[in-house]
């Protein structure tokens, strides 16, 4: 029996090789928050990490949806990751999205 679970998807607002070709889209993203949703009506806890915003897009499907749940943002630096790209003034607004625990600042 599925007790928790964690996601961290293909990030529908940023350019990665899974966005080209219609990889990640819109309906694909639906279909997951559909499915959390299904998760959370059967008690069962998930976190999914993903980006509200950045580079000037604005994941205006995830920011609705999320809206019924605990959103926790986000400051981390990723100096010490070499996959990560140089320069992260952009202001990406990395979050994880949560169904359980009390509010906390991070």
């Amino acid at each position: 029996m599925l007790c928790c679970c964690y996601c961290d998807p293909p990030y529908l607002i940023t350019c990665a090789a899974y966005n080209e070709r219609d990889g990640w889209n819109e309906q694909s993203e639906r279909d997951l928050l559909a499915y959390l949703d299904a998760l959370n009506e059967r008690g069962i806890k998930f976190a999914l990490s993903n980006v509200l915003a950045g580079k000037g897009k604005t994941n205006d499907i995830l920011s609705a949806w999320a809206e019924k749940y605990r959103v926790i943002h986000l400051d981390h630096k990723y100096s010490n990751s070499s996959y990560q790209r140089k320069d992260r003034s952009g202001g990406e607004d990395e979050v994880l999205v949560v169904n359980y625990g009390k509010c906390v600042n991070y």
